[in-house]
């Protein structure tokens, strides 16, 4: 897998360098790390500015960026650790909100961030690399991007099952992956992913309460008879959750409505703060 042939001058030509991989290799790598020619240059000895400029102006295109991307998604594929992770039928896509500078075309202000810049959307493969990666503004809607990165992606890797956010989940996105034959689905969360026997020996336990720890000794309490562990998702248990949640400010509410009782007794103003003494 030479990705770097990829590179190369505009006309086709082989590139007159003395050591083209290794000025490719350092070019990918500054512009990665979005660094530029001449900062770089002060922490890399041995290269200069003008050779990473040179390299990046003219020996780099966004056509061969994407065919170098596909043979680096293809060798990856084939490795057997990222076979054990999945076997490429299943990608997510979503946006990252990337800064920028305010006089970019791109940059619009983010109404979710609250700040300018722009939305990178990657396509993530179950084999944990990116397929493929817009950048687009922050107004768009990133569901129409979900489907042109399957389009555009020419690896080997076709995904056949993409999750989406909220964004992708719409009639018109629906419509188009049945058209193109691939099924849009929700974000699966870990839960729905762990084994089922697993989850049944371990239901209930976190119901236990989690005070001081257990004495060698001594045995562990066990939830009284009669009153089974009701199950994560239930609705009690929620409620329960949220009364536990709001009794401190129960607590609070009472002892200010006791202390304005106090102070009305007493024949202070309603509204007058009263200042502990400072030990």
């Amino acid at each position: 897998m030479e990705w770097w042939r990829r590179f190369g001058p505009a006309s086709g030509t082989e590139p007159k360098l003395i050591d083209p991989f290794g000025r490719y290799v350092i070019t990918t790598f500054v512009k990665g790390a979005n660094l530029g020619p001449y900062e770089a240059a002060r922490h890399i000895p041995g290269v200069s500015g003008h050779e990473v400029s040179l390299a990046a102006n003219r020996h780099f295109s966004i056509p061969t960026l994407n065919e170098a991307i596909a043979d680096l998604v293809n060798a990856h594929a084939r490795l057997d650790i990222s076979q054990a992770w999945g076997d490429g039928s299943t990608a997510a896509a979503d946006g990252t909100h990337m800064d920028t500078y305010l006089n970019n075309p791109l940059s619009e202000t983010s109404v979710r961030y609250g700040k300018p810049g722009g939305i990178a959307y990657h396509h993530i493969s179950d084999t944990y690399i990116a397929l493929f990666t817009h950048f687009i503004p922050c107004g768009v809607w990133e569901a129409v991007y979900t489907i042109e990165g399957l389009l555009k992606n020419t690896s080997e890797v076709k995904p056949a099952t993409v999750h989406a956010d909220t964004q992708g989940q719409s009639f018109p996105a629906f419509a188009l992956a049945h058209l193109l034959g691939f099924d849009l689905m929700p974000w699966s969360g870990t839960a729905a992913a762990a084994p089922a026997g697993r989850g049944t020996q371990e239901h209930g336990l976190h119901r236990l309460p989690r005070g001081r720890p257990r004495h060698p000794h001594r045995p562990t309490a066990a939830l009284p008879p009669g009153r089974p562990a009701a199950p994560a998702g239930d609705r009690r248990d929620e409620q329960g959750r949220g009364i536990q949640r709001l009794l401190p400010v129960d607590r609070l509410r009472q002892r200010r409505r006791h202390h304005r009782q106090r102070s009305r007794r007493a024949g202070e103003p309603r509204n007058s703060t009263r200042r502990s003494p400072m030990r």
